[in-house]
């Protein structure tokens, strides 16, 4: 299973939380306000990308502004380890508000990525703390996540495994890149 939560969609009040993995029933979150109960569920929709693996997409709405919220998916039988994300705040904030901003991360050695990775999430806990997502509202891609766009394993090899430091915390948006843009399958 590669149940390795992908956030996207982010607004005051709602999240998009995907995955992929092989199975093909029961695609759903639990999530709550507290780590050890997560009392609340939705259920989602999932889509094959290329077989063997389904996309896995569940929107939580209904959500508080500016609010840390625990997590975990469920796809088939399985479930991941809880993991939890914050919301926007309302038009009234007047915080900060940071991001990780990333570029042409696609490589054919996708140790040295998620090297990266590692060093951006130890730099953002040695500045901030360990909660994350307490401290930075998401993450901007300009894209080249891949070498080669129409082969679909390199999304999980290069994009998705080396990014699951971050991207169970910390929502993503991604431009597509020549890499990606030329070769969609």
């Amino acid at each position: 299973m590669t149940q390795i939560p992908y956030l996207q969609g982010q607004g005051t009040t709602a999240m998009h939380i995907s995955w992929h993995d092989t199975a093909q029933t029961n695609t759903k979150v639990f999530y709550g306000l507290n780590s050890s109960l997560l009392e609340l569920s939705t259920t989602g929709t999932s889509e094959i990308i290329s077989e063997p693996y389904r996309w896995h997409t569940v929107k939580l709405t209904g959500l508080q502004p500016h609010t840390r919220y625990f997590y975990k998916v469920a796809s088939g039988s399985e479930m991941s380890p809880v993991y939890s994300f914050k919301t926007l705040p309302d038009i009234n904030y007047t915080g900060k508000i940071r991001f990780v901003l990333l570029s042409d991360t696609h490589s054919s050695d996708s140790t040295a990525v998620g090297k990266v990775m590692r060093a951006a999430k130890a730099k953002i806990t040695e500045l901030y703390g360990a909660d994350i997502e307490s401290h930075v509202n998401g993450i901007f891609h300009s894209g080249d996540i891949t070498v080669s766009g129409n082969v679909a394993e390199q999304y999980t090899t290069q994009f998705f495994k080396p990014l699951a430091v971050l991207s169970p915390y910390l929502p993503s948006m991604v431009v597509a890149g020549n890499h990606e843009g030329e070769n969609l399958f």
